[in-house]
């Protein structure tokens, strides 16, 4: 190892503004991510948007030879504290939609924020360990510390699996293929690769410090490694071959939350569906499929286990009024429909309310129903609302309206196809759609319902038609999508934009209208690599990492124990 005195008589010939100033360098760093995403969607920013960031991994070791950044505060100035705020002033642009719910949402948002800020500063400190004691190279540590994190922020309960790297290349169908091996994470480890070589590249020439690893080894294996990934979505584009699959109408409503909200309203709310399905009734589809909660209506039912006892003359009559309902509604629309609806059930423990999607054949008659199984916080229950009452004042209603989740993940049918359904931003969930598919009889394609409008029209409505697009890839199964405000249409099972409502040519042009129109879902029956490894894959990089964290607080209690500084090398 290298003492400080040895680094400090180095010669490194650097320019006097290099590096930047790690604050300045991680403001740009969350200007080119916020870039790279919508409402700007310019993905080829996303190939260069952390170089920035990536230079506060090194900013001590160079900058401590001219003392220009060689004393600094860590928390105050420093290298982690400066990715904190540029992670912070990130998240808080990319999120700034959350604020549009509702006056209290504002405090969800930066909440948010704050959370999710987090990965920047911890990437920047594990990437800083790894490299000063291990002496790994960067375009190995840094890919697999980011992809960690952002499946580790996946894996919280509803973690906001947004806004990933590999995110930003939604367009390149061809380079996004290899999601059905990895998921959107394999994606997001060859762009910040390729973020690497770049830096290392731009600090070689800076430096003049000419490396193997830099000016070859790592140059090579992304290289390899695009092309790779490249040659597999063409091969697969190449081969893909779809079957015509049932043909289904598509509701996409267009209110407001606000209007949804407000108890005067619900005849508007039960008017603007009821038009709409009558459109939707007139293209003769085999299914017709309605956006979340679209009915100011409650589906109250008594479930086959439901005791005797427990079963009310009020009960009786709320059943009965249900299914009244869903006979006009099914009068209407002539064929199968899936409505979104909140469900109070009557079950064998007493009753239940959901978020549901349920389905009705032609004559009004319960098929089947699925309960949302990931609620999100604050929009369909309170957490810790027992322990911290005063949270009730960040929901954006003012009654009660917590859900319970279900337990159950339900497989539909129609015209011989079996199929699932994601209720709103369960489409976001990178592990719960394979989790379907592992059933002894898997999907053959998702339906998302989802109502949007609580962000009128922002730019969430595209971001989350990207983020479902990579569910669809990653279990090769067709993603029908059926939103209030939109985006509603068909993804299919390589990312191919299928259907939008009639008339638009883009997502930002499909959103924020109401519009019914009726698509062909196109069947795809591989199999997936991500849907039976996916998890193991991510599962191993995280052991890895953390066992090379560990290794480093060996090393690190070593030096400490000879009586040495802790080592600062070179890059």
């Amino acid at each position: 190892m290298h003492s400080p005195s040895m680094v400090q008589t180095r010669s490194w010939h650097f320019p006097s503004w290099y590096p930047p100033p790690p604050l300045a360098a991680a403001v740009l760093a969350a200007g080119l991510l916020w870039l790279s995403f919508y409402p700007v969607n310019w993905g080829w920013v996303g190939w260069f948007a952390l170089v920035p960031l990536l230079t506060l991994i090194r900013v001590e070791r160079v900058a401590g030879t001219s003392g220009r950044w060689g004393v600094l505060k860590p928390w105050r100035y420093g290298p982690i504290g400066a990715a904190y705020a540029g992670g912070l002033i990130f998240c808080l642009a990319a999120f700034q939609w959350i604020r549009l719910a509702s006056t209290p949402m504002i405090a969800i948002w930066i909440g948010l924020a704050l959370a999710m800020a987090l990965q920047y500063p911890i990437f920047v400190w594990m990437v800083r360990r790894c490299e000063r004691w291990l002496r790994l190279p960067l375009w190995l540590t840094a890919p697999l510390a980011w992809t960690s994190l952002e499946w580790y922020r996946a894996n919280l309960h509803i973690g906001f699996a947004w806004y990933f790297m590999g995110q930003t290349q939604h367009e390149q169908l061809a380079l996004i293929q290899i999601a059905d091996h990895f998921g959107v994470y394999g994606v997001s480890f060859l762009v910040v690769l390729v973020n690497i070589v770049l830096f290392e590249a731009l600090e070689a020439i800076l430096l003049r410090r000419w490396r193997l690893s830099r000016l070859v080894i790592g140059p090579g294996v992304a290289a390899l490694a695009v092309a790779g990934s490249l040659w597999h979505g063409h091969r697969v584009l190449e081969q893909t071959q779809l079957k015509p699959g049932p043909r289904i109408a598509i509701i996409q409503c267009n209110l407001e939350q606000d209007i949804r909200n407000d108890p005067n309203e619900a005849d508007t709310t039960n008017r603007h569906l009821y038009h709409l399905l009558q459109e939707a009734a007139r293209l003769r589809a085999d299914l017709i499929v309605s956006p979340e909660t679209s009915l100011a209506f409650w589906w109250m039912r008594i479930r086959p286990e439901a005791g005797t006892e427990q079963i009310t003359p009020k009960w009786r009559e709320e059943d009965r009024q249900t299914m009244a309902v869903a006979r006009r509604l099914a009068e209407d629309a002539g064929t199968e429909t899936l409505f979104g609806m909140v469900a109070v059930l009557l079950e064998a423990g007493g009753e239940r309310r959901c978020n549901a999607a349920v389905h009705l054949d032609a004559q009004g008659r319960e098929l089947n129903l699925y309960s949302k199984m990931y609620c999100l916080p604050f929009g369909e229950y309170i957490p810790l609302e027992e322990t911290l009452p005063f949270l009730k004042w960040l929901s954006p209603y003012d009654y009660d309206y917590s859900t319970t989740p279900g337990m159950e993940r339900t497989i539909f049918e129609l015209k011989g196809h079996p199929f699932a359904v994601l209720i709103c931003y369960e489409d976001t969930v990178p592990h719960l759609a394979p989790q379907f598919m592992r059933l002894s009889r898997p999907p053959a394609f998702f339906i998302n319902i989802s109502n949007d409008g609580w962000f009128k029209g922002s730019e969430e409505h595209e971001q989350h038609w990207v983020t479902a697009k990579f569910r669809a890839i990653e279990c090769r199964r067709a993603m029908v999508r059926s939103v209030n405000m939109g985006v509603s249409g068909v993804i299919d099972s390589v990312g191919r934009t299928v259907a939008l409502p009639d008339g638009v040519g883009t997502l930002s042009e499909a959103k924020a209208r109401k519009a019914a129109f009726a698509a062909e879902v196109p069947i795809d029956d591989r199999a997936s690599v991500f849907v039976a490894w996916g998890e193991l894959w991510s599962i191993g990089g995280w052991i890895l990492l953390l066992g090379g964290l560990l290794l480093t607080v060996v090393l690190e209690r070593a030096e400490a124990r000879r009586g040495t500084a802790a080592a600062v090398h070179p890059v």
